[in-house]
């Protein structure tokens, strides 16, 4: 038998959130991520994460927001983490244009890379009849200057009291193939 400790770890983590709401203006930031020190003298070494890093600013009476700095997006064609800036104009109670551009990253613990970057744009619809809400996106992203995806789409909710369903298709048009398409409900 032998005596071996796999793992030695210390974790530091942090979620830091700062808000201001104004008469016209919204404020809002956030600093959330983490450090795992390996503790181990033949280990891997130390890794950090940052999950979110932004500041966000939104003017109520014009309808615009935006945010700048590392985010998470699901939805709009963006999928998941990236360095960037979002924006957001909602031009009537059902109406709403969206702008992103940045540079994705695959997970908390990547670093800024420029590497890969896109632009998407969207459109929403809703509610609709009470229940429905749709959006419509197209997406451009290169990696190091090639065409990594050229994606449009339609996102379509449907929320009722106990009743939810979501559908997604995401096709790429530079490759001709279907990315995907998701149905979910319960």
């Amino acid at each position: 038998s032998t005596d071996r400790t796999s793992v030695n770890v210390s974790l530091t983590d942090i979620d830091w959130m700062a808000r201001r709401h104004g008469e016209r203006f919204d404020f809002m930031s956030r600093v959330s991520g983490g450090y795992t020190k390996d503790l181990l003298t033949d280990g891997r070494g130390g890794q950090g994460r940052v999950a979110s890093f932004y500041a966000d600013l939104a003017d109520r009476q014009l309808g615009i927001s935006g945010r700048v700095g590392r985010q998470s997006h699901t939805g709009d064609g963006i999928l998941g983490i990236f360095d960037g800036v979002f924006a957001s104009w909602q031009k009537s109670a059902r109406l709403t244009f969206n702008a992103a551009i940045g540079f994705p990253a695959d997970t908390t613990r990547d670093g800024f890379s420029s590497e890969r970057q896109f632009v998407a744009l969207s459109a929403r619809f809703g509610p609709l009849r009470g229940a429905w809400d749709v959006g419509t996106f197209v997406v451009n992203q290169q990696l190091a200057g090639r065409i990594d995806r050229q994606a449009i789409g339609v996102e379509t909710r449907y929320f009722v009291p106990g009743r939810t369903a979501v559908l997604l298709v995401d096709y790429d048009v530079n490759y001709a193939a279907l990315n995907s398409a998701i149905l979910m409900g319960n």
